[in-house]
């Protein structure tokens, strides 16, 4: 990579899902280098989350009809703090969330694509498979049956299931031994406090070169 982006340079982070971003956030670099990418998700931001038509929750319904119909984004505001680590070429991310003094919470990992990175952010695959550790190093698996029901519905195929299911796995193992990513490195983390909240761009949902700033 000839550039990297500075500590302070505002991105998007995204999701998409059958090649349509319905997930973007508006996020601070923190840092940038060969071995990973650290971005700041702040209080107050406003995104744009996945939701089902007409502004349907994607977990108020049955999981068969939750990936049974297109899903889309809607505007909302974020209400947390997070470091969200990116190993470079991982199949997963460790999200650090923190309190609003800035006390830390919990690692949350989510089990996705490695981020394909480009002018103005990182889009991701979402796996659906995620992990909760607590800062005792106590892990609770979530969503395994959204995983299975994207998998049957022909979102996900069986092979994001594997390698979802082998990450968590290996990831259990170290965060049980306190094993980085789940070491203090980042736990004490504090942003500038002279980054302002990144604004949400007009072409959050631009997936075509041509159209990227």
């Amino acid at each position: 990579m000839s550039e990297y982006w500075r500590p302070g340079d505002q991105v998007l982070h995204r999701f998409l899902m059958r090649g349509e971003v319905v997930d973007a956030r508006p996020v601070t670099v923190v840092r940038e280098d060969a071995s990973e990418l650290v971005l700041w998700l702040a209080d107050r931001t406003q995104t744009v989350m996945a939701c089902l038509p007409g502004g349907v929750d994607l977990r108020s319904v049955p999981k068969r009809d939750m990936f049974g119909q297109r899903w889309q984004g809607q505007r909302r505001l974020w209400r947390n703090q997070v470091l969200m680590v990116l190993p470079a070429g991982a199949e997963y991310a460790i999200w650090l969330f923190f309190s609003p003094s800035g006390e830390f919470l919990n690692w949350y990992v989510n089990l996705q694509t490695a981020y394909d990175r480009w002018a103005g952010g990182v889009d991701i695959v979402d796996r659906q498979l995620d992990l909760v550790v607590t800062p005792e190093r106590r892990v609770e698996w979530k969503d395994a049956d959204e995983l299975a029901a994207a998998v049957a519905a022909g979102w996900l195929t069986d092979e994001d299931s594997d390698a979802a299911y082998a990450e968590a796995h290996r990831l259990t193992h170290l965060a049980t031994r306190g094993r980085a990513p789940f070491d203090d490195r980042w736990s004490d983390f504090r942003p500038d406090p002279h980054w302002p909240v990144p604004e949400l761009p007009a072409h959050w949902a631009d997936l075509a070169p041509a159209l990227r700033p």
